[in-house]
């Protein structure tokens, strides 16, 4: 037996139900370009030979500049591949995003090869054993080595129940689903950017809110402060004009600078004020009355003694 790398290809592309996926049949039973493949060998090694995981690039350059080039990859594998009676070796392949629609346009006209290491009997040409390897995949190429294998199915929405298996179309049916895929495509394209859309204007819209309310709340503080000055200003002159006592103008141009409403302190000190200048000036003439009476007397005390000295001048 001769371990060595073989690659077979197989036919046209289909897709399934869930968006960038699609089901693939990789290998069929028969002779290929590479060696014979047998129902046996590809039902025993199959499943670990194509893992989940497995990669798949365009063509077989894979090594051509030493190692494969990451941006020539374009799908894995979605689960281990298992075979299909009256098929061959089946499965899924999430293709990346990048290449989408590239996949999907060239799909019916390309097919899969896979990638792998195994031994072939070198009389026969049969293969005798698939290895599992770190680099087995499955490829994009123009020309099938083995018919019938390729992407089968695109899949769109929702993924399949895993018990259903990627079924195999005819190249009408094909063409039907893919037109049928490509409008709920384009249908769900318009939803997400709606859904995109609708979220931005959101956004915009909340950040919009916000700015008015600052300035709503920013005009709101300045005519608070304007009516608070303008108050404040109102009855400082008050308190001005009003010529309290200097004591209770004092307690009230420190309640004005504390913020507080003094308007009716103003007129109560004011009234105390009133009524401790009228007290101040009814004392203040009482006392002047009482003073002038004493005079009185003093003057007529010393008339009084004028007329005694005087008439003690005219009886000496």
């Amino acid at each position: 037996m001769n371990k060595k790398l073989l690659s077979e290809s197989t036919s046209v592309p289909t897709q399934t139900d869930v968006k960038g996926r699609w089901s693939a049949v990789f290998i069929t039973p028969g002779m290929g370009s590479s060696g014979g493949w047998t129902e046996e060998v590809l039902k025993r090694d199959g499943p670990h030979a194509l893992q989940k995981g497995a990669r798949c690039f365009v063509t077989h350059e894979r090594y051509a500049s030493g190692e494969p080039d990451p941006f020539r990859l374009w799908g894995t594998l979605v689960d281990d591949a298992h075979y299909e009676e009256g098929v061959g070796l089946v499965g899924e392949i999430d293709v990346l995003p990048s290449w989408r629609d590239r996949v999907e346009e060239v799909a019916p006209h390309t097919a899969l090869s896979v990638y792998l290491w195994a031994d072939t009997d070198e009389v026969t040409r049969e293969v005798t054993r698939i290895y599992e390897d770190i680099t087995n995949g499955v490829d994009l190429v123009v020309f099938p080595g083995r018919e019938n294998s390729g992407l089968v199915e695109k899949l769109y929405e929702s993924a399949k129940p895993s018990s259903e298996k990627p079924p195999v179309s005819s190249a009408s049916g094909n063409k039907e689903e893919g037109s049928a895929a490509v409008t709920k495509d384009i249908t769900d394209a318009i939803a997400a950017l709606g859904a995109e859309l609708g979220a931005k204007f959101e956004a915009v819209l909340a950040s919009n809110k916000q700015e008015l309310q600052a300035e709503v709340d920013a005009d709101a503080i300045a005519e608070a402060k304007k009516e608070a000055r303008a108050t404040y200003d109102a009855q400082a002159t008050a308190l001005a004009e009003a010529k309290v006592l200097p004591a209770a103008e004092s307690r009230l141009k420190a309640a004005l600078i504390a913020g507080e409403d003094i308007t009716d302190r103003i007129a109560e000190a004011k009234a105390d004020a009133e009524d401790a200048r009228a007290l101040a000036t009814e004392g203040a003439g009482a006392g002047r009355n009482h003073e002038s009476g004493g005079l009185g007397g003093r003057q007529a005390e010393s008339k009084d003694s004028d007329k005694d000295i005087d008439t003690k001048g005219l009886f000496s």
